[in-house]
């Protein structure tokens, strides 16, 4: 934590085209640095739970992604010199929450995609 303000790990479980974009995301925002398969330290800018949950939605757009029940984003940040605080992020709740991100009609367009391509 020395080197980061914040850390972000993330398990999205069951798409992988999921991680990559929200990886692509937290690089470009916030000049994310790799440390571990699904973890990333943040160098310079102190995020709130509230940033994560925009970034969560921000991966939706132009996919037919949806976030899983089980996926998880967690925010790790320093709250004194020898401790951090974590915040759990449910990205599926987020998703539920946001009418723009509705999930039964991003399945319904993501099927007739489909059907579409299949003619």
């Amino acid at each position: 934590m020395e080197t980061f303000k914040n850390i972000v790990a993330f398990t999205f479980s069951g798409n992988g085209d999921l991680g990559k974009e929200f990886v692509k995301l937290l690089e470009e925002k916030y000049q994310a640095v790799f440390q571990d398969q699904s973890t990333y330290g943040i160098p310079n800018i102190d995020l709130v739970e509230s940033d994560i949950e925009t970034l969560c939605l921000k991966v939706l757009d132009g996919n037919n992604y949806n976030y899983n029940k089980d996926d998880k984003v967690r925010l790790f940040k320093p709250i004194e010199k020898s401790r951090i605080i974590m915040y759990e992020i449910k990205p599926y709740c987020v998703q539920s929450k946001d009418n723009f991100y509705d999930r039964e009609l991003r399945n319904m367009q993501s099927l007739t995609q489909k059907i579409e391509k299949n003619k």
